[in-house]
Formats: C-alpha cells, sequence, structure tokens
C-alpha cells in the first residue's frame, strides 16, 4: 500500500511539473463565420480583425456587468487572475514565457505592481479581519535620539558633539525614507528593487536556460517576484499573519530559481551575495557619513582619535571591493561556461584574456585572395 501511495504520489507530482512547464495554451481559432455588431464586417475567427470586439458578445448580463466593473480598474483586459494563479504556481515558467514574447496572456507587470501596492496599503491600514494597522508600533517604538541620549551620558563634550551630529544626519535619512514609504510604497519598493536588481543581474545574466538575458528582462522577472510577495504578503496580513512573513520571503527565490535553472546551491549563493553586496555598501555609505563628520569638526577634535573609524571605513571598503572582484569573477565564469557551450573559440579567447590575442608576422592569404 504505501509503495501505491509512493507511486501515485510521484505521478501526480510528475504531472504538476510538466503542467508548470507547459506554456500558457490560446483558445482555437473559431471556424463560424461571424458579423461584427459594431463595423458589420463579416470575418472568421475570435475577434474581429477591423475593430477587435470579440464574437462572444452577445445581450448584456450580470458576467458582463462584473467584467466592465473589472475594465474600470483595469482588472478585465488581461489575465490577471491567471497572472496571480501562476505566479503562486508557476512563477519563474511564467516569468520566462512572458519574457520570451506571450505578453497577451498575461496581466502587464508594473500595472499589476501598483495596484497590489495600494491593495497592500489598504489592508495594513486596517481591512483585515481584526481591523488592526500592522503599522502601529507606539508601545515597542524607540527612537535613535534617546538611545543616543542614553549612549553619551558617559562621554565627554566633544564626543557629544560628534554623536549628537551623527544621529541627526542617521534621523534625517530614517525619517524621509519613512515619509517616501508612507507616500508611495510602491516607488519605495521600486527603489529597492532596482539596487537589488543591478547586482542579482551579475550573477543571472548568464543562466543556463536564458543565457543572453538582458537586464531589462531581468528588470521583469524581478517586478514579477515582487508582485509574488505582495500577494502573499497581503493573505498573511488580512489573517493578520505578520510573522509569517518569513515564510513570503522565502518563497521569492523560486521563481529566480525556475527562471535561471539554477541549482538550489549556487542559487542561494547569487541570493546572498547580491544580499552581502548592497548591506557592504550601505555601511560604507554610513561610515563615510560619520568620517566627514568628524572631518567638519576636526578643530573640536584635539584630543580625540579618530584611527577607530579610519580603520572601520578601511575595512568596509576592501570587503566591499572584495566583494565586487569576487562577483566579476562569478560573472566572468558563467560567460566562459556559456561561451564553450556555444563553441565560440573566438569569444573563448576574448574572455579569458579581455582581448583577442595578436598574431605576430604576416597573415598567410586565405584563398579567395589568392
Amino acid at each position: 500500500m504505501k509503495k501505491l501511495k509512493e507511486l501515485h504520489l510521484k505521478e501526480k507530482r510528475t504531472a504538476f511539473h510538466q503542467w508548470q512547464l507547459q506554456p500558457h495554451q490560446v483558445n482555437p481559432m473559431s471556424e463560424e463565420r461571424h458579423v461584427c455588431h459594431t463595423c458589420e464586417t463579416e470575418y472568421q475567427g475570435n475577434y474581429c480583425p477591423r475593430c477587435g470586439q470579440s464574437a462572444k458578445i452577445g445581450r448584456y448580463s450580470f458576467k458582463t456587468a462584473f467584467l466592465s466593473f473589472l475594465d474600470v480598474w483595469g482588472l478585465g483586459n488581461r489575465g490577471m487572475f491567471r497572472t496571480i494563479r501562476d505566479l503562486l504556481l508557476r512563477p519563474g515558467y511564467m516569468i520566462r514565457d512572458y519574457i520570451k514574447g506571450m505578453q497577451m496572456a498575461y496581466f502587464p507587470p508594473f500595472k499589476m505592481f501598483f495596484l497590489l501596492a495600494t491593495l497592500s496599503l489598504l489592508v495594513t491600514n486596517g481591512l483585515n479581519i481584526k481591523g488592526q494597522r500592522s503599522g502601529d508600533k507606539a508601545e515597542t517604538e524607540v527612537t535613535v535620539s534617546e538611545n543616543a541620549q542614553e549612549n553619551t551620558e558617559n562621554q565627554n563634550p566633544v564626543q557629544e558633539i560628534w554623536v549628537g551630529e551623527s544621529v541627526k544626519i542617521v534621523e534625517k535619512v530614517i525619517s524621509a525614507a519613512e515619509r517616501f514609504s508612507s507616500w508611495s510604497p510602491a516607488l519605495y519598493a521600486l527603489s529597492w528593487l532596482v539596487l537589488l536588481s543591478g547586482f542579482l543581474y551579475m550573477f543571472f545574466r548568464y543562466c543556463p536556460d536564458i543565457p543572453d538575458l538582458r537586464y531589462s528582462e531581468f528588470f521583469v522577472a524581478i517586478i514579477y517576484t515582487a508582485n509574488m510577495y505582495t500577494i502573499l504578503s497581503i493573505v498573511l496580513d488580512f489573517f493578520c499573519l505578520h510573522k509569517l512573513r518569513v515564510i513570503a520571503l522565502i518563497f521569492m527565490l523560486i521563481p529566480l530559481r525556475q527562471l535561471s535553472g539554477y541549482s538550489w546551491k549556487r542559487m542561494l549563493l547569487y541570493a546572498m551575495m547580491a544580499i552581502l553586496d548592497v548591506i557592504s555598501i550601505f555601511v560604507l555609505a554610513m561610515v563615510a557619513i560619520v568620517l566627514v563628520i568628524g572631518m567638519i569638526y576636526k578643530n573640536y577634535f584635539d584630543n580625540y582619535d579618530f584611527k577607530g573609524v579610519v580603520a572601520t571605513f578601511a575595512i568596509t571598503l576592501l570587503i566591499t571591493l572584495g566583494l565586487y572582484l569576487f562577483t566579476r569573477w562569478i560573472t566572468r565564469t558563467n560567460k566562459l561556461r556559456f561561451e564553450i557551450n556555444q563553441g565560440s573559440l573566438r569569444n573563448v579567447m576574448k574572455t579569458i584574456s579581455g582581448r583577442l590575442p595578436k598574431r605576430k608576422g604576416k597573415v598567410p592569404p586565405t584563398p579567395s585572395e589568392m
């Protein structure tokens, strides 16, 4: 019995995987001849070739009214529900189909991004089963200035000036980010996606399944991945399961693996490297700000040692450069693997040496020149 159940489950998994790989199937063209009710053109097929009206247009019904209502919000013109289903069940394969040209079958990524961001804003502001706002943190909120005030009680006045100015800069950055995120959460998330997608693209540019991936195509894949995360977050926030958002973050790795064709180990390594690149640049910028503030107020720091801050900046800079060089090495290795698979020796020599080797002496004439 156990073997039969295992075989049955294996068959189901195989069938589900085959369905994931299969792209969307368009309805076959109708062989009946129709007369368009709008332009009175006689045609054969599902849509009028002159005005684009569907051949299934008939008498007005509640279904037609509901679809017209969805059209007002931009949900009825493309497969919104099909896109949500595929983003949850076959996200990477759906993104690959969209990149390869099957765009009429799915909802546009950017329009979907802003619509889901608006819905997420409504859910987080009380549109859930408990009617609570998930952003209420009045009980646990501790400002940076209070922490700084506690830390500067045992410091001398010179150190208090330096720490106070640093805290002001940090508070301005945090408050500006909070205002921007509250004013337009979609644009705020989009800005972070642009930063993260730039580092991820260096790893996924020469992936096995799409070896010549463009940045614009990869950015569309990142937007669809963010849409999948937003859908899962909306469901969790609606049921007030905010602590389970980590599951949604883990699920974001699935479309990247299905799209690229990398193994789980390689894909996890590349994702962690991209996150480390972003963190190192952010830390480097913050240390540089603190160092610049110290240099501006150097007249007040006659007895203060800057060696610790300079050493921290140097170490962070070296780590950032090391991560960048490692990223470039991985990109170069993936490109070399791609050129070898393509069988182009000339491009392989370019990748290895950075330029073509120069020939010494006279080049022998070709048969056509002789």
